[in-house]
This record gives structure tokens, C-alpha cells and sequence, in this order.
């Protein structure tokens, strides 16, 4: 860590703070139900004012899940409403606590195929979103 960094906090440090356990913070930042709204109002108010921000690699370990959805597109003049797709997914997304990874696919339709077909298995997804006219 370089010297003029400060440490980050952690899930520890806003359940310290806030006077609840580990868990319930957990809870409140996957919005679990369950959580009484005032307790997840204390906790939410108390990272935010510690600047709290998930570490996303431990998260993924202990979700066993990554996060991430794909938006695969044909990259083309032709296809205009690719951006309002790209900011309702987007949204969408942010909402949730997931992160977009955009993947523009060039050529022809068939070679788009196999394209998509790799990056599903060599990628780990949480999902992914096939546009028209590859879908």
C-alpha cells in the first residue's frame, strides 16, 4: 500500500461503529429482508459516513458469484437503440450491485456465435444479455 494511502474500511469497522454484528451488516449491504428499517438506515448512514466500499474479490468469494453481467451487441451503424439497451441495463445493474461488461461483436452473424459462445465459457458471468439481430 503506498504511504499516503489510508487503509480502507472494513464490514468490521461500520459494524463496530454502527453497534451491530457482522452479519447484520452483511445483510443490509445484499438487502436481505429481515432487517429492521431503522437498523438498516443506522448501518447504511454509518458506511457511508466511513466511506465504506465493498471489496468486490471478497465478495465474489463468498457469494460464489461474480457480479458481473455481459451485454453482447453487434457493433454496427445499423443498430440505434443499442445505447438505450446499454443504460437500461446499466441501471438496472447498479441497482442490484452488479457491474457491466460491455462486449461489442464485429462481423458476421455466425462468427458472432462462436464469439459469444467463448466469452461465456471462458468468463464468469453472472449473466448474459444478447441483443438482436445476434440473439
Amino acid at each position: 500500500m503506498a504511504k499516503d494511502q489510508e487503509p480502507r474500511n472494513t464490514i468490521d469497522d461500520v459494524a463496530h461503529h454502527a453497534g451491530v454484528s457482522i452479519k447484520t451488516v452483511s445483510r443490509v449491504l445484499n438487502r436481505e429482508p429481515n432487517v429492521r428499517q431503522t437498523t438498516r438506515d443506522k448501518v447504511l448512514a454509518t458506511a457511508r459516513s466511513l466511506g465504506y466500499a465493498p471489496n468486490i474479490s471478497a465478495r465474489r468469494l463468498a457469494a460464489r458469484r461474480s457480479f458481473i453481467v455481459a451485454l453482447v451487441y453487434h457493433d454496427d451503424d445499423v443498430n440505434h437503440y443499442t445505447p438505450d439497451i446499454q443504460h437500461g441495463v446499466i441501471d438496472t445493474c447498479r441497482a442490484r450491485g452488479y457491474h457491466l461488461l460491455l462486449h461489442p461483436c464485429q462481423g458476421s452473424v455466425g462468427d458472432a456465435a462462436h464469439e459469444i459462445q467463448e466469452l461465456a465459457r471462458q468468463s464468469l458471468l453472472d449473466g448474459l444479455i444478447v441483443t438482436p439481430p445476434l440473439a
